[in-house]
């Protein structure tokens, strides 16, 4: 299998420790299940299969089928099997399980271990338990017949006693700590693989937590009260109930819970006691019941939790939709405002010169055609300016952004040289002494648009009189990721009954505007690409601060 099949984006680099914690805690596991041994090499409970079946997913075969194979080895002795020379042969089945369940699971299938969805779960359960289980069950009982520890006639019975057994510590095992344990385990770098995973919640939700402990507590009773091989139906539903409430995460961890308080601790309580045992006859019943609640309430909640995580996608992706429809209704009102717009204003300046041309035709005075000349003149300008805002529109909304290093000073240098020819510029003192230094990772062409169309305006609408020194100060202030460039001018200021429409697409302040209305509707729209905002602050009659709040997208 090459990387790309690979439940992963890369190979990770593991700590030494990796090697060697699998052989300590499979012989913990081996000492902890010794004590729940009912015949020479049979167990209630058999914990170090369910560890290698975690651990092999996280950590892969190489560090944990060696481990789990030794150990099998030299843990053979507790279960009072066959000479020592045998002991590799009873090891066998149980590594080749845990083999099987990885080649099976995640190796051929691609598994998703974490238990994102259904599938996985339907496939993890029958490749990745059933199938190497029943092989492992088969072979560990042919092993017995063939060394005259089991009879014939009981070997269908010991073959579904441990069959079922094993599945129901495998399934219950090894789903909650595999779901719960595997996305901490990504984030402290300790999976031999990356996957994707989604971030679950490991605790229920403050408001059903008295809920949850109200219901555990009632199984606890129960468990005491009434005889689990018989109403194992009745923990079910309890099961179910949580399955279809809370989702897969607490269907996983109930089963867990209720596997502890039906059948491990009343098992370990009659062996640590040597209380007569009195669950022979009806063992395959219990394990049966488990087993089917264990399945049904883990596949329950997995569908409960993918209607929701669908639930909840749609109702993003209607959100979206909605956002969408709403901004396309916009786009299409300005479009339509726009060619208007654009028709008109393309038309008025070509119109004027087609006219003074004609008119210049019936004149030979050099004076008449040096007026009409300069009218001309101003109506290229005028259409030189649209042509260009009308560039600036739609590079904004088409051109991908360019990040990179812009020094404001620098920037607003060049913007200043661009616009010394317009009417009034020679009369401004500038003051741009406080941007020095003052850099920022953004789309330069984008701020520049910013920029240019906010000082223009500070140019255009400089207050005509004798005694008046317009001014124009640039200056910044950094917040959190935020720096805020403020231009501030000591112009005619923006009437208060305008200031909410001065963003609005082609809107000029009054009739004897000379621009085209398209200046501030860009500025923007261009901020909004570079994730900033633009707003201002104006009093009539005494000037206008424009601030920029940008983004740094480094």
């Amino acid at each position: 299998m090459n990387k790309s099949q690979l439940p992963a984006k890369e190979i990770n680099q593991l700590p030494l420790w990796t090697w060697i914690v699998p052989l300590l805690v499979f012989q913990l596991g081996s000492q902890f299940s010794a004590l729940f041994k009912y015949a020479p090499g049979a167990a209630f409970y058999y914990l170090p299969t369910s560890i290698g079946i975690i651990l092999i997913n996280w950590w892969g075969p190489k560090r944990v089928i060696p481990a789990l194979y030794i150990n099998a080895i030299v843990s053979a002795h507790l279960w009072d099997v066959g000479p020592w020379y045998l002991w590799p042969l009873y090891a066998l089945p149980e590594t080749i399980f845990v083999f099987l369940s990885w080649y099976f699971f995640s190796f051929r299938k691609n598994g998703k271990y974490w238990f994102p969805d259904i599938n996985s779960v339907v496939i993890f359960l029958i490749l990745g338990i059933l199938i190497p289980l029943l092989v492992e069950i088969f072979m560990l009982e042919l092993i017995y017949l063939s060394t005259g520890e089991r009879q014939l006639d009981r070997f269908f019975f010991t073959f579904v006693r441990s069959s079922l057994g094993e599945f129901i510590s495998n399934f219950g095992l090894t789903l909650p700590i595999l779901y719960y344990l595997t996305w901490p385990m990504q984030k402290k770098s300790l999976l031999l693989y990356t996957p994707e995973l989604p971030t679950i919640a490991l605790w229920p939700k403050k408001k059903y937590r008295a809920e949850i402990a109200a219901i555990y507590g009632l199984l606890f009773l129960l468990s005491i009260v009434i005889p689990f091989h018989q109403y194992w139906f009745v923990f079910g539903i309890f099961s179910l109930t949580m399955a279809i409430r809370h989702g897969f995460g607490m269907a996983v961890i109930t089963n867990t819970y209720l596997f502890l308080i039906t059948y491990l601790l009343p098992l370990a309580f009659n062996q640590f006691f040597s209380i007569e045992q009195s669950l022979e006859e009806d063992v395959i019943n219990i394990y049966l019941g488990t087993s089917l609640l264990y399945v049904f309430s883990a596949i329950t909640g997995r569908i409960i939790s993918d209607l929701k995580s669908v639930k909840k996608r749609l109702g993003k992706e209607l959100y979206k939709a909605e956002v969408t429809n709403k901004e396309l209704a916009t786009t299409n009102e300005e479009l339509d405002r726009f060619a208007y717009s654009v028709s008109h204003d393309l038309s008025a300046p070509l119109k004027s010169i087609l006219g003074l041309t004609n008119i210049s035709k019936l004149s030979d005075k050099l004076l008449d055609h040096r007026l009409y000349f300069e009218k001309i003149e101003l109506s290229v300008k005028k259409l030189d300016t649209f042509i260009h805002e009308v560039l600036d529109y739609s590079s904004n909304k088409r051109q991908q952004l360019v990040i990179e290093l812009v020094n404001l000073q620098d920037l607003c240098k060049e913007i200043f040289e661009n616009l010394k020819y317009i009417d009034g510029f020679e009369k401004v003192l500038v003051d741009m002494d406080a941007l020095a230094g003052k850099e920022l990772y953004t789309d330069k062409a984008r701020l520049k648009i910013i920029i240019h169309n906010v000082l223009t305006n500070a140019i255009k609408f400089q207050k005509q009189l004798t005694d008046h020194q317009p001014n124009i100060r640039l200056s910044c202030e950094f917040q959190s990721n935020q720096l805020r460039l403020l231009i501030e001018d000591n112009g005619e200021g923006i009437p208060t009954e305008i200031q909410k429409d001065i963003f609005g697409m082609f809107y000029r302040g009054n009739l004897k505007s000379k621009g085209s209305g398209l200046g501030l509707y860009i500025a923007r729209e261009s901020a909004k690409k570079i994730k900033s905002t633009i707003s201002f602050a104006s009093v009539y009659g005494k000037g206008t601060v424009f601030m920029i709040d940008l983004c740094n997208l480094s």
